[in-house]
């Protein structure tokens, strides 16, 4: 792929029941090895924190600063999404954590419901996410929790 020259490629964190450790080795070959920008997603699915600061920490030492944050869809089998013990409960527990533990070092995307018109959402987010994410994106799956 890096020979097509795209502008980043987007990595789906444990993607089809697979493992986060493989979605944070392909962020690291592609962009230390193929020198393509990465923007790395973070799910709260099956998320503990000390599975969340590994996932971080390959991500920074691996100079990935790209982060998309995002609840997650239920893992495969599983028909309704839950909050694992000790993890997030929604993508703005997730980017609250990153920005208490690493501060300004991720740009952080955090993906937001849909449900509502896209220029309420807009209008309101930097307030409700009290400045946390560096941009609003806009997912198909519910979060769990308000944005304020």
């Amino acid at each position: 792929m890096a020979k097509q020259k795209p502008l980043f490629m987007d990595f789906t964190w444990g993607a089809g029941g697979s493992t986060s450790d493989l979605t944070l080795e392909l962020s690291k070959v592609s962009q230390q090895k193929h020198g393509v920008m990465v923007n790395m997603h973070l799910t709260c699915t099956n998320q503990s924190k000390e599975v969340c600061d590994a996932g971080l920490a390959g991500a920074k030492a691996a100079g990935i600063c790209n982060i998309v944050a995002l609840r997650g869809d239920p893992p495969k089998g599983q028909e309704r999404w839950e909050v694992t013990e000790g993890g997030f409960a929604c993508a703005l527990d997730l980017v609250k954590y990153m920005r208490a533990n690493y501060g300004d070092y991720f740009s952080i995307q955090a993906c937001g419901l849909a449900s509502r018109t896209a220029l309420a959402v807009l209008e309101n987010m930097p307030a409700r996410a009290q400045g946390c994410a560096s941009r609003p994106l806009f997912y198909r799956s519910p979060l769990q929790c308000p944005l304020s």
